[in-house]
């Protein structure tokens, strides 16, 4: 079941023409992946201080469905799925419940001391799984 965050679009998250620029869409979606592990039970940043990993990101893509305009709620709805050393975060931005934007994060568990690509820490999975595809 995915998670869903809102986001009022403030005045500071719109150019000239009141329109959401492009890149803001990436702030939401990161504070979007940050409730989503605190609604999981474990603040991300306590997984990056207590497993000893990092996570990077490494892929991230976007499409663009229609303008947001200053003043629309965007209700985002993220969907984890989860690989042996990654997980790929889904989030979908409705506004009145029409289709906004589709970004897909992937990151990568890497082991703070090497510097490599480690399996996916458990107490990630067990944050994540509940809101899994």
């Amino acid at each position: 079941m995915p998670f869903d965050y809102v986001h009022d679009v403030r005045l500071d998250d719109v150019d000239r023409f009141d329109i959401v620029f492009y890149p803001r869409v990436f702030v939401w979606v990161q504070r979007a992946s940050e409730a989503l592990f605190e609604a999981g039970g474990t603040p991300y940043q306590v997984l990056c201080r207590e497993t000893g990993h990092r996570f990077p990101i490494v892929a991230t893509d976007a499409t663009y469905a229609r303008p947001i305009e200053w003043g629309d709620a965007v209700t985002m709805a993220v969907t984890p799925s989860l690989g042996r050393t990654s997980f790929t975060l889904e989030t979908l931005g409705r506004v009145a419940g029409e289709a906004a934007f589709e970004v897909s994060r992937t990151q990568v568990a890497v082991d703070e001391d090497t510097g490599e690509k480690a399996p996916l820490p458990d107490e990630v999975r067990s944050t994540l799984e509940p809101f899994a595809a």
